[in-house]
């Protein structure tokens, strides 16, 4: 069974910016891919300090995921260019097995190499 990588875009990004940068790598890896989109221009807990309708929305998507493919469970990451993800994955530590958040800084070189 494959693993899970939910990633998240950056402020005022699309999930397309992520699905880009880490298709052809996911892909080679056998890695199944979601890419949830937050309700405003940037993820609740960031914009407001509580986890809430996007959290919300990612477990649905996550629902919708398992429900469709066999997913190791014991391979759910989380990852963005912030904090949403660590923050996410630290407080649903039953769910996500690890939590790779992103430098921004990293994330600009990684978007350069793959353009």
């Amino acid at each position: 069974m494959p693993p899970l990588l939910v990633t998240f875009h950056g402020a005022t990004g699309v999930p397309g910016d992520m699905l880009t940068l880490l298709r052809t790598e996911a892909a080679q890896r056998k890695v199944l891919l979601l890419a949830p989109s937050s309700e405003q221009v940037t993820w609740d807990a960031i914009a407001d300090g509580t986890f809430g309708k996007d959290a919300a929305s990612v477990q649905h998507a996550m629902a919708t995921v398992f429900d469709h493919f066999a997913v190791d469970r014991d391979r759910i990451a989380v990852a963005d260019f912030a904090s949403y993800a660590l923050g996410l994955g630290l407080t649903n530590r039953d769910l996500f097995t690890r939590a790779l958040p992103t430098p921004p800084t990293a994330s600009r070189r990684a978007a350069a190499t793959a353009a």
